[in-house]
């Protein structure tokens, strides 16, 4: 990832790890769109590994495809405001069933976060946990429901 200043037009840092590529799956479904019908696109024999990314608390917080126990655990690196990695950890959502796989999501300041899920019958509703790590968010705040579990690297 590259932080561009919009002002001045320049590259302020880039902000790099490594990550193990994830393979995609071997079946191929079907290509919903009319346009493309009859075009053969080449297999992508990796998969993308961030999944959805967020500014909050002063971080970039790098939501990957990593995701553990039944859909339940999300793999979420987190850089500093210069771009400095700063710790992996693994959001550990409520067992349930439910899907937490949604792109569209917030992360705030204070720690919650907001995302849609699915239940397995298809209800959808919104979640709202807090994420509880007195080192990646101010610490007068509440433990919550949403654990970050450090990852052993």
């Amino acid at each position: 990832m590259v932080a561009f200043d919009l002002r001045s037009g320049q590259v302020k840092h880039v902000i790099t790890r490594a990550y193990d590529r994830v393979k995609a799956r071997a079946e191929k479904a079907p290509d919903p769109d009319p346009e493309t019908r009859g075009i053969e696109f080449p297999d992508e024999p990796y998969v993308w590994d961030i999944d959805r990314i967020h500014a909050a608390a002063g971080k970039l917080w790098v939501f990957t495809s990593t995701i553990r126990s039944g859909g339940d655990d999300q793999q979420v690196d987190v850089f500093d405001e210069a771009g400095r990695f700063v710790d992996s950890v693994v959001l550990r959502f409520p067992a349930g069933g439910r899907n937490h796989r949604a792109r569209w999501t917030v992360l705030t300041d204070d720690g919650f976060f907001i995302i849609p899920e699915q239940e397995k019958d298809g209800l959808i509703s919104i979640g709202k946990y807090r994420i509880a790590d007195a080192d990646l968010f101010p610490p007068d705040r509440a433990p919550g429901d949403l654990r970050a579990a450090r990852r052993n690297q």
